[in-house]
């Protein structure tokens, strides 16, 4: 044979010798077994015991001097007698599903820690595509900590080889091979460092927190959003953007750059605990390009804010995903559940948009991890008291219980402070009322082209309940109403400060009644009212009472009238006067105390008697409020003096 010949043959022959090595190398790759569980960030609900297990938890290492088994956490079974034998404990992938699809892939590592020799029986279950349960087993030598193989095609317990990608993986500690020990043998092992082929990633399947769909709905704006709003959807022509009513955000350039608005959870907090559950999606639409800031708030047991932002392409509606852990706007990572998201369209990415980019996004189908059920308290107070203003004579802002004819027309909200509206009527009636909380600042509603809607009306009038502050550095108790017209610019805003401007009574409902003269003398105009708002007492967060605020009505005639004070218990009159007001009560009227419009006491008596008498003949002429305290309460009266 020619030498060329047999230089040829060995040419081939190292050539296939040098594929079947990297054949090899690269299936070796291809199978490469990576750390899939390591115990770190484990919630519990992902690795639970059953049949009995004394214990399936999360502890620390319980020996890690030495690595690799130097980890600061690992997983406990704690094996009972009073559990049936085949006791175990269930552990839930977090990220990919184990591979053991074939020959080569079909091996599970897993750290295993004992001081006593036993056998453990690890089970393959719930599979992709209809793989099959598979089991497989491995011995312990008793020496600490030792890492175990279990190749699954062992066919034991009754299952078959391993074929396919699995999302849980079960230990059984009591496990005597090939069967169980019975009566069970006592004992505690630990587990870490669960090794495998790495499948598919796990998809993240979540629930829906908020569609926008049913009642009731706490979306609020504040630092000036020009509206947070539930709207018809701009597009429902596609699924799944195909719901019938979305939330609407419009930004507009007379709001601070951080405008927003906040979302309550109705049902359930938010639970971004770990890792895996980090992440809510929200359906937003714009027809321009954005970015979207979302912020969780309110968390429980001490969780921190932590936000996190996402880019719109402005092709109408999109899914946005917003993953917890970008610690934006000086925020950390999330780490418990939450009650709260707020939404910020006017974020740029790291900061805000000032001048501030005016426009209208929708946001819809809020999905994220359910956490535990939002129990909702009943408040301990009664509900407020019915107004008697005859319908003809009440424009309402505020009012459930009276089916007035002429209202508000709501068309925007704006401000924090809104914490809820609460049913106060204990039976299964209903009687609403606004819950403020003052702490989180002021809150206001607006309308639009309802020019002299209020102009017929001679009184504002509406009813509170307001507890004393709660914040150490509180200067007062009280709050600020504010009417205010669009006939400047900048628009009149008009205060009557309820703790200034008269008396403040604390954990009692109590009827304020305003002439509006008081507001149109300090430059209101009636004929272009458009929004209202409070504010905390002196404007300061420090004075974080709650506010309940209920029957806000414009009334022709005060309804502090004569006979509304009679069924409070205690008759003012006559009322207004020239000179004396004769105070009559059912019970003893213990103290008198009257106060001008500026909330300077001017009057004190006290009667200790069922009748007295307010000499008002060196007052001048004005508006007064008289608190009265009796063995029935408490009761402030409007008193006029000609």
């Amino acid at each position: 044979m020619p030498k060329l010949y047999y230089k040829l043959k060995i040419k081939q022959i190292i050539m296939k010798k040098i594929t079947f090595l990297l054949c090899l190398l690269v299936a070796s790759v291809g199978s490469a077994q990576v750390v899939l569980e390591d115990f770190e960030n484990l919630a519990a609900s992902e690795f639970a015991g059953f049949e009995g297990l004394g214990g399936a938890n999360i502890v620390a290492n319980p020996d890690s001097s030495t690595a690799p088994y130097d980890s600061a956490t690992s997983g406990e079974l704690i094996v009972v007698q009073a559990g049936n034998p085949w006791q175990g404990a269930n552990l839930l992938m977090q990220s990919n599903y184990l591979d053991v699809s074939d020959p080569a892939t079909n091996t599970v590592t897993l750290d295993v820690y004992s001081t006593s020799t036993f056998n453990m029986l690890a089970r393959l279950a719930d599979g992709q595509n209809g793989a099959t349960d598979s089991a497989a087993d491995a011995a312990h030598g008793g020496s600490g900590w030792e890492t175990l193989t279990f190749t699954f095609n062992e066919n034991l317990d009754g299952t078959g080889s391993a074929n396919g990608e699995y999302s849980t993986i079960a230990f059984f500690p009591n496990w005597t091979s090939p069967g169980w020990n019975d009566p069970e043998i006592e004992r505690t092992v630990y587990i870490d460092n669960l090794s495998a082929t790495a499948g598919a990633a796990i998809p993240v399947i979540l629930d829906m927190l908020e569609d926008f769909e049913s009642t009731p709905i706490d979306f609020v704006g504040f630092e000036g959003l020009g509206g947070a709003n539930v709207v018809a959807n701009p597009d429902s022509s596609t699924a799944p953007y195909d719901s019938a009513t979305t939330g609407e955000l419009i930004v507009v350039q007379a709001g601070n750059p951080w405008q927003g608005a906040n979302l309550v959870m109705q049902d359930n907090y938010i639970d971004v605990s770990t890792p895996s559950t980090n992440i809510v999606t929200v359906d937003v639409y714009s027809t321009s390009t954005f970015n979207m800031l979302a912020r969780l708030a309110d968390g429980e047991n001490g969780a921190t804010d932590s936000a996190a932002d996402a880019s719109h392409g402005g092709t109408g509606w999109e899914t946005l995903t917003f993953t917890f852990n970008e610690n934006l706007d000086g925020t950390g990572s999330a780490n418990g559940e939450y009650s709260t998201i707020a939404f910020f369209p006017n974020w740029t990415s790291p900061g805000w948009n000032d001048p501030e980019i005016e426009r209208t996004v929708y946001i819809d189908n809020v999905q994220g991890t359910a956490g535990a059920a939002i129990v909702v308290v009943a408040p301990s107070i009664p509900a407020a008291p019915v107004p008697e203003a005859l319908d003809a004579n009440v424009y309402s802002v505020y009012n459930d219980t009276n089916s007035y004819t002429t209202t508000f027309p709501f068309a925007y909200q704006f401000g924090g402070a809104l914490d809820s509206q609460v049913d106060l009527d204990p039976t299964d009636g209903v009687n609403n009322a606004y819950l403020f909380n003052l702490g989180a600042g002021g809150y206001g509603q607006g309308e639009e082209g309802t020019t002299g809607a209020i102009s017929a009306y001679d009184f504002v009038t509406f009813d509170y309940w307001i507890t004393a502050p709660t914040n150490a550095a509180a200067t007062g108790t009280g709050f600020k109403f504010i009417l205010i017209s669009d006939n400047t610019a900048p628009v009149t805003e008009v205060t009557y400060e309820i703790g200034t401007n008269e008396a403040v009574v604390t954990d009692a409902w109590q009827r304020v009644s305003i002439p509006l003269s008081y507001f149109t003398n300090l430059g209101f105009d009636q004929a272009e009212f458009f929004q209202w708002k409070i504010d905390p007492f002196a404007s300061s967060v420090d004075n974080n009472s709650m506010l309940y605020m209920d029957n806000f009505l414009f009334t022709i005639g005060d309804v502090l009238s004569v006979s509304n004070v009679e069924a409070n218990e205690f008759r003012a009159f006559p009322n207004p006067t020239n000179g004396d007001w004769n105070i009559s009560s059912r019970s003893i009227i213990n103290t008198i105390a009257v106060f001008d419009i500026l909330g300077k006491q001017v009057i004190s008596l006290t009667p200790n008697t069922t009748d007295a008498v307010i000499n008002a003949s060196a007052l001048n002429s004005g508006v007064y409020f008289a608190r009265i305290d009796g063995a029935n309460g408490t009761k402030t009266v409007k008193l006029v003096k000609q």
